[in-house]
């Protein structure tokens, strides 16, 4: 891969990767190029900024509204629960990795092996190095809806 597609729009580094689902279909546009569409066309430098200010809020909500106000397992549940999807009974499997996971919660890898060995114990989860299999979701759930300070 290219050095300048490690770079964000700005030119300095991405703030975030993504992994496609097994099949997808990708289009490229250059740095250069995204920047001189967004100059010629003011429908979608418009357009983009309506994007990044929803995106800040979403941002601003996530960050008052849950880390804020929930403790740290409050916090790891109720992000487990959401990637898993709204499925409430069953099994639901995350493939994610204990530092990607960190990332969403503000924690570091370590603190979320901790509360996923200590779920793993009382069978609310099951965990592989690359999935995360939620087992017992009214149990996470609990500890999600506990955690206010």
């Amino acid at each position: 891969m290219a050095e300048s597609a490690l770079l964000g729009i700005d030119g300095l580094s991405r703030c975030a990767t993504a992994r496609a689902a097994p099949t997808a279909e990708l289009f490229l546009i250059s740095r250069d190029r995204f920047l001189h569409l967004v100059a010629t066309d003011p429908l979608l430098s418009l357009g983009m900024l309506a994007v990044f200010c929803q995106r800040q809020r979403s941002a601003n909500r996530l960050i008052v509204g849950e880390y804020a106000q929930k403790d740290i397992p409050a916090r790891l549940a109720h992000r487990v629960l959401e990637l898993t999807g709204e499925e409430q009974s069953g099994t639901s499997c995350l493939d994610i990795t204990q530092a990607e996971l960190a990332k969403f919660v503000f924690v570091s890898r370590q603190v979320v092996n901790q509360y996923l060995s200590e779920w793993h114990s009382r069978g609310w989860v099951a965990t592989s190095p690359r999935h995360l299999r939620v087992t017992n979701r009214q149990a996470l759930a609990a500890v999600a809806a506990s955690g206010a300070r």
